[in-house]
């Protein structure tokens, strides 16, 4: 018997992601064009393959094109679904065959492997919504989920508050520097100016239609963030109005490269998750930023870090690139309410205030950990505490143990209030969550909000840097001279801006990471968006009412976001190569905890950005020097030298494969060295390492302090040679052998490999491998002989395009 879906809300136009702002008089269209289903157009989906759904999302939007297709208004030629699909490991040839062969087109430039903590890898996907049912059905997928969740996004006090002036004066202002920033899109209008003359740029918000015309007409928000990063401040020099500040309104970190991939749409600057994975795929594989960010954001599904758009920040991050991220605006929109509902038994009424037309759609969310399936659910009731109907999704859990279900009462309620509340079949007692699921309609609220638990998605990726604002300036004189201006007596100079929005994610996990200048933040006009004066609009020289005013007002977190990722451009400026995480470790160190409580906590992370207190950081291990070279006989020798040294236990040697890391946790440890305790003079040190084959390898050095203490050196690349033909394979080790022998080898592109042991006969007695290699890893194989007779062996590798064939002795 099938086992039927039940749906929440229905929208033509999907969930959206928004850029992380408030903005000062610029309109933000947020088009809604809604579908009431009813039941019998709920697609049902057999029990087996239901379990592969990661959100009720997916299937609403699927029933919703199939319903477009049976009214006749979109062919199933046009009907088409965006998905991320989950798989084990890289798709093999059959598998991607079984896709094509349904009219799946499968985006497989964007694959992201298997991460610490995100068990499967995935990709991308277009699938006809006819053939939906079939790809389910394919055993190779794991899970599915939409990849149409659209979010929409989310300064001279800034970065004087963060004391990033004074680190220019030090003589570092990024410069070398590569911040890729994703964004709405962004004016050319100030090429050679206030941002570099030429830059790398493209649009990604079609994606898989890309196009270099990075240009958005409908938010400026994309330019103002950039000119948060590294604008220039030429239009401003020379200013000398105290209103706003006497000096010029430059980025934090002035002179950085840029490269800008537009993921906004031009209808409404909303970016789907496909268009923002592409782009941060491509910022670190084609374009090679050195750090990455991103003002944009939402909520989802899950709130726990597992979704795709959050996998692929990890990845980045894997990738040795720092990720920062606007935490979101939502701390003060009365849209979150937790609590606790006992074991077989429910809450009491749960008071929700509406306007007219509002609809109360809603995501009940609750964490009881992988293998518990508490039951959770709601009911709907009016003012007079009457029943109402409703239509709820079937529970969905996230591979962390995350469960979610969506419901509704309808899409257009009239204004007053209303109640929820929450049962619980299960024995235990269980904390939940209440997310109201559709931004659209703002004046959905809570009479009793809880702001924790309200971070952003993909802000709460496990190695994304959410960045949450405080109140650095509280008024501006506009271009007129009219002011000051400001946004509201809520507002408190140096506190916390009540719409950052809080941690931890639902699993405790903590964010945000920092908190930044976001509020009444100045930065550059977008002329194609922003051509009508308004109050928002600052001059540029600072003699008011004349003149061009090239400057202009935002406030949120998308603010603050782009003067940390500046920042962190500093830090590599002064320190060139640093990883990622003592990136962020420095920020988080150092940071200002005046007026914060205890840190971290949920509402200022670590404290306040102090760009120049994190480049003073002591280290308790100073390091000069980490160089790394190929010897004669094919081993790499390591050289580091160390100035001062602090309670130093030793160093951790740590290889990887390939420049590029592809898993968080797959960091191999080949040797330690001791250290030298406590010094004061350089030292020096050296290791070599004896079992490396051709390719591409990576070393860091993981400084361990005698209390167990320990960060990590920036990475260094070695190249041990190419490989002769475009494949290795090694005689097997020992030869002769008895009972078992190891035998590794190597392609130098991607393709399937196939590695089998004949006798001398020629009959097949083992297969070693049979799948994809990925190019330049070194893999070892072992290949055990207890069944077998003493005798000449025959091991034999072939691909598409060569054959390779080696002889081992097996003697007993």
């Amino acid at each position: 018997m099938k086992h039927l879906i039940q749906l929440s809300f229905f929208l033509l136009s999907l969930s959206f992601i928004y850029p992380q702002q408030i903005v000062v008089y610029e309109n933000t269209v947020h088009p809604r064009q809604r579908i009431m289903l009813s039941q019998e157009n709920i697609i049902s989906l057999l029990p087996d393959i239901e379990q592969k759904i990661l959100s009720g999302k997916l299937i609403q939007n699927i029933s919703e094109k199939r319903y477009l297709i049976d009214s006749g208004l979109l062919t199933p030629q046009q009907a088409k679904e965006q998905v991320v699909i989950y798989v084990d490991k890289y798709p093999t040839a059959e598998q991607i065959n079984s896709l094509t062969n349904l009219n799946i087109n499968c985006l497989l430039e964007v694959w992201t492997p298997p991460l610490k903590n995100h068990p499967y890898g995935f990709f991308l996907a277009e699938v006809p919504v006819e053939k939906f049912t079939e790809a389910l059905s394919l055993d190779f997928i794991k899970k599915i989920d939409t990849a149409e969740y659209e979010r929409f996004p989310h300064n001279n006090y800034g970065v004087i508050s963060i004391n990033a002036d004074d680190v220019w004066s030090m003589g570092y202002d990024g410069t070398g520097i590569k911040v890729g920033v994703l964004d709405s899109g962004i004016d050319t209008y100030y090429d050679g100016t206030e941002f570099p003359s030429s830059f790398e740029r493209m649009d990604y918000s079609a994606y898989p239609t890309i196009d270099p015309g990075v240009e958005n007409t409908v938010t400026g928000h994309g330019t103002h963030v950039a000119g948060t990063v590294l604008a220039r401040g030429i239009n401003s020099l020379g200013r000398t109005n105290e209103g706003n500040g006497s000096t010029p309104f430059k980025g934090a970190a002035p002179d950085a490269g840029l490269t800008f991939l537009k993921i906004g749409s031009d209808a409404n600057g909303g970016a789907s998750t496909a268009a923002m994975i592409a782009a941060m795929d491509a910022a670190v594989n084609i374009y090679n930023v050195d750090i990455l960010s991103m003002s944009y954001g939402g909520w989802s599904t899950y709130h726990d870090g597992s979704e795709a758009d959050e996998q692929k920040v990890d990845w980045v991050y894997s990738q040795g690139v720092p990720f920062f991220l606007s935490a979101g605006n939502s701390g003060a929109d009365d849209h979150h309410y937790s609590g606790t509902v006992p074991a077989s038994g429910n809450t009491g009424y749960i008071a929700i205030n509406t306007s007219s037309g509002s609809a109360l759609t809603f995501n009940l969310v609750w964490y009881d950990g992988l293998g518990t399936n508490n039951n959770l659910y709601m009911e709907y009731y009016n003012s007079s505490f009457t029943l109402l109907a409703k239509l709820e999704s079937a529970t969905t859990e996230s591979i962390r143990g995350t469960e979610s279900k969506f419901s509704r009462h309808t899409l257009n309620v009239q204004a007053g209030t209303y109640y929820v509340r929450v049962f619980n079949t299960s024995g235990s007692s269980q904390f939940f969550h209440i997310y109201f699921d559709d931004w659209g309609y703002p004046d959905i609220t809570f009479a009793s909000p809880d702001p924790d638990y309200t971070i952003g998605q993909p802000a709460s990726a496990d190695y994304g840097f959410a960045v949450g604002s405080y109140v650095s300036r509280t008024t501006w004189i506009a271009s007129d001279g009219t002011g000051p201006h400001w946004y509201g007596a809520s507002y408190i100079l140096d506190d916390i801006a009540p719409y950052s929005s809080r941690g931890p994610r639902v699993d405790g996990y903590q964010k945000p990471n920092i908190s930044a200048p976001g509020h009444a933040i100045i930065s550059i006009r977008d002329t194609d968006v922003l051509t009508s004066w308004n109050p928002g609009w600052i001059d540029n020289d600072g003699i008011t009412g004349s003149g061009s005013a090239n400057y202009y007002v935002m406030t949120g977190t998308s603010m603050a976001c782009p003067i940390v990722a500046g920042s962190a451009a500093l830090l590599l400026d002064y320190e060139p190569a640093t990883v990622p995480q003592l990136i962020y470790d420095a920020i988080q160190n150092s940071a200002n905890t005046s007026g914060t409580g205890t840190v971290p906590n949920n509402t200022w992370g670590y404290g306040k950005l102090d760009v120049l207190a994190a480049i003073s950081e002591p280290l308790p291990v100073e390091l000069s020097s980490f160089t790394a070279k190929v010897l004669k006989n094919g081993a790499i020798k390591l050289d580091w030298r160390t100035e001062t040294e602090v309670n130093n236990y030793g160093f951790e040697i740590e290889r990887l494969q390939g420049y590029k890391i592809e898993k968080l946790q797959n960091w191999e440890i080949v040797g330690f060295v001791e250290g030298n305790g406590n010094s004061n003079s350089p030292k020096d040190y050296s290791f070599t390492d004896n079992t490396v084959g051709y390719g591409k390898y990576s070393y860091r050095l993981k400084q361990i302090d005698a209390d167990g203490q320990f960060e990590y050196s920036k990475i260094i690349e070695v190249n041990a040679g190419n490989m002769p033909d475009g494949f290795v394979l090694e005689q097997n080790y020992p030869n002769p052998f008895n009972p078992n022998t190891t035998i590794k080898f190597a392609v130098a592109e991607t393709k399937p490999v196939k590695l089998k042991v004949f006798d001398i006969l020629g009959n097949e007695v083992a297969v070693l491998f049979n799948e994809t290699a990925e190019g330049g890893k070194l893999y070892e194989t072992k290949f055990k002989s207890e069944n077998l007779s003493s005798g000449i062996y025959f091991y034999m590798m072939e691909s598409d395009n060569f054959r390779s064939v080696r002889q081992m002795l097996l003697m007993k």
